[in-house]
């Protein structure tokens, strides 16, 4: 009787502890899910879909369902990418597709006949309100690149959001007015947060945490309503680093000051390789 209920117990257990981490775990890839249909707009069943993520070269494989469905997780986030889908009876060839961090891309498509001349379409997604984001924000690309930063920190990119204030200090960074110690950063779904509550820019250390080039995309949440978040009642940063590709690259700066500059004027060359 004694061993019957350890064993419940520690089930109970196990169960517990494997949807605590599940809950806690953050997003720190993108997904693609749609359906698809034959040339005369039947249901198209064991239909292989290849998506292809151009810079890196990696291969992800697919196949459609029953009712014409498919669905991939764990892409990376970024683009561009390129879907092959091949029926029984036709093919699809969708061009320049970008993936956002932590949500799902939505491709429904008919099949072109085999006879036909190929044609190549590219796809977009239109920006549909989802409540259970709120003020969310997705800040990537040129957005990066292009957007002034005198620190090289985070939180120049983040106060794009209307919802961000930085303070008067260049230091704290409120979210939807919100104490700073209140929001939360991840960097590749790993909290980097001030766990003391001794730094005012909400960092476990005095600086950015991460290399600003490193940066590959960031997510701005503002009080999200999905279950899977918590640990904060502010805001939610989402950090993606980059990762690898087939070609070399890679980016350098120079910061100089001088005394004879008026009020200590720096200049900041950055080249991207």
């Amino acid at each position: 009787m004694k061993t019957h209920s350890i064993s419940r117990i520690a089930g109970a257990l196990i169960v517990a502890l494997g949807l605590s981490t599940s809950v806690m775990a953050d997003d720190t890839s993108s997904s693609i899910r749609g359906s698809i249909l034959t040339p005369k707009g039947d249901v198209s069943a064991n239909a292989k879909v290849e998506i292809l993520h151009e810079p890196s070269g990696t291969r992800t494989m697919a196949t459609t369902n029953e009712s014409g469905a498919f669905s991939s997780k764990g892409l990376r986030v970024g683009g561009p990418y390129t879907i092959k889908i091949t029926g029984k009876n036709g093919f699809s060839i969708h061009h320049d597709i970008y993936l956002t961090l932590g949500d799902t891309f939505r491709l429904s498509t008919q099949l072109e006949p085999m006879e036909d001349i190929e044609r190549i379409s590219v796809t977009g997604s239109s920006a549909l309100f989802d409540p259970s984001k709120g003020s969310s924000s997705t800040f990537s690309g040129d957005a990066l690149t292009k957007s002034s930063s005198f620190n090289r920190d985070l939180k120049d990119i983040v106060k794009q959001n209307p919802l961000a204030v930085v303070g008067n200090d260049g230091n704290t960074l409120s979210l939807a007015g919100s104490n700073p110690r209140y929001n939360s950063l991840s960097v590749d779904g790993v909290n980097l947060n001030d766990d003391f509550g001794l730094a005012g820019n909400g960092y476990p250390t005095e600086r950015s945490p991460i290399s600003f080039d490193s940066i590959d995309q960031i997510s701005v949440a503002i009080a999200p309503f999905t279950a899977k978040e918590g640990g904060f009642s502010g805001g939610k940063i989402s950090v993606v680093t980059k990762s690898g590709t087939n070609e070399f690259h890679g980016s350098m700066f120079i910061e100089q000051a001088k005394d004879s500059w008026p009020v200590h004027q720096k200049i900041l060359i950055l080249v991207m390789i």
